[in-house]
């Protein structure tokens, strides 16, 4: 039976609205109630826990996708590479919108279709902590993220491939030589993030860590913090893998992250715009404006559009304080999204 938006909801009415520039789709979970991007989280390498979006929560959206003038469209995942409608997910966004990206980690990609990396415009990495702290030891990783991204490109020699280094004790000292390995590896891009294993205090205002062995140590940030220009100054202008002005700032925000954890100051909300551009969906069809808020609504109950009209979307932005809300503080707070402010 061939799946089509017409099929599975012929009564859902749509009708155009306000600009949505990104949409960010959940394909399978780690069946935790607060799912995040967890990269070293044990749960997240265990199929039996998984839940996988019912395609008819995606149908709707991709077949009248231009009503919401959506420029990027994400798919994420525990492992998206294994959704079992991938194919279906792919051939429904792929020419609708400016740029379709997968979300993987490393090893993931061998698990796809060779024949969809062609609907595709963007791969993009979540590269773990303990990248090139494995087993294998660090020249098998690294060759073999090498071996990855060439054989892709094999199949799409226009494709991008950008990478999400997450930073903790395990890479922070040794950041200059995993920096290189990425470089080689054949990346586009590379952004840097914290870590995302923090809990907030009882005051929520400053992390906790979720995993105390992945936060750095005074000493390893306190000599981050004091080669921070030597370290951009010697990387950044010498590789095409630096938005310089972007990754000066996450790389600032991530030493804040990284302080307040430890206690030396307390931990500011970022500036964010995240309510007003983007919507997540999850692997059950919740809709939030921001995956570390409240769920505003339910695809399985209202389109997409009717939940971005909706009182409840309204009154969150309307209501929403950087400063005072108990979950912002716990954003890293590095997405490129959130740093370009002229966009």
């Amino acid at each position: 039976m061939t799946l089509n938006a017409q099929s599975l909801f012929p009564d859902i009415l749509f009708e155009d609205h306000k600009p949505l520039p990104n949409l960010s789709i959940s394909l399978n979970s780690s069946g935790r109630e607060e799912e995040s991007f967890d990269p070293v989280s044990p749960i997240a390498s265990n199929p039996e826990h998984w839940r996988n979006l019912d395609p008819r929560h995606f149908l709707p959206l991709a077949d009248k996708i231009s009503l919401f003038h959506i420029r990027n469209v994400m798919l994420t995942g525990v492992n998206p590479a294994v959704y079992p409608f991938l194919k279906d997910a792919l051939k429904c966004f792929s020419g609708k919108v400016e740029n379709l990206s997968l979300v993987i980690s490393p090893g993931q990609s061998l698990n796809v279709d060779l024949k969809l990396i062609p609907l595709l415009q963007e791969i993009v990495y979540l590269i773990p902590p303990y990248w090139l702290n494995g087993i294998r030891g660090e020249r098998e990783e690294a060759e073999s993220l090498e071996y990855e991204i060439s054989h892709l490109r094999k199949n799409n020699r226009n494709i991008a491939v950008r990478a999400m280094l997450y930073l903790s004790a395990r890479n922070l000292s040794r950041l200059g030589s995993v920096i290189d390995r990425v470089e080689k590896a054949g990346f586009d891009r590379l952004y840097f993030f914290p870590s995302n294993l923090f809990l907030l205090s009882e005051k929520g205002r400053v992390p906790k860590p979720a995993y105390p062995e992945h936060l750095p140590s005074e000493e390893e940030v306190m000599n981050l913090e004091r080669t921070f220009w030597d370290f951009l100054e010697e990387r950044f202008f010498e590789s095409r893998l630096f938005d310089l002005n972007l990754c000066r700032r996450q790389l600032e925000r991530v030493l804040e992250y990284f302080k307040a954890a430890l206690g030396r100051e307390e931990f500011s909300p970022p500036f964010c715009r995240a309510s007003r551009i983007a919507i997540h969906v999850d692997p059950e069809g919740r809709v939030r404006a921001c995956p570390y808020q409240k769920v505003i609504g339910d695809l399985a109950k209202k389109s997409l559009i009717r939940i971005r009209e909706s009182e409840e979307l309204f009154l969150f932005q309307a209501n929403l304080n950087l400063a005072r809300s108990p979950l912002c503080p716990a954003c890293p707070g590095v997405y490129p999204h959130l740093l370009r402010r002229s966009r």
